[in-house]
């Protein structure tokens, strides 16, 4: 073998190894749970994808998305939210809170009903990823 071929081996070896650890960081990056009320009804599966999280199989259909979180220190993310009708419609919005507890937090602030937008306020609704 000359030097070369030897380097080249070491090369493409190195690339392939790095290859497979970023296609496994990637498959690991999405996690997900099930996303329960408090009185233990199912709400949902929440999928964490980075700094956007989806909770869908809604028990009403559609999906809300969560996006453009900001950290609250040690405690959590402050973000919004989306939620989407299963014809893509958006029907709420408002904000959300995400706990490394597993604790999520919704807080309907928008309503649209025909095009239009209301101010509405459910308050803090809870829900706990099992």
């Amino acid at each position: 073998m000359t030097i070369n071929s030897t380097l080249r081996s070491i090369f493409g070896k190195t690339l392939a190894i790095a290859f497979f650890a970023a296609v496994m960081t990637v498959a690991s990056y999405a996690q997900s749970g099930n996303l329960f009320e408090k009185n233990g009804a199912r709400f949902g599966t929440i999928t964490a994808f980075g700094s956007t999280w989806v909770i869908n199989n809604l028990n009403g259909g559609g999906e809300i998305k969560i996006y453009r979180c900001s950290d609250m220190g040690n405690t959590g993310l402050l973000c919004s939210f989306t939620q989407f009708q299963n014809d893509g419609r958006a029907s709420y919005s408002g904000q959300s809170q995400i706990f490394q507890s597993g604790a999520v937090f919704l807080n309907y602030q928008n309503d649209v009903t025909n095009g239009q937008q209301r101010r509405i306020d459910s308050g803090w609704l809870a829900y706990q990823v099992r």
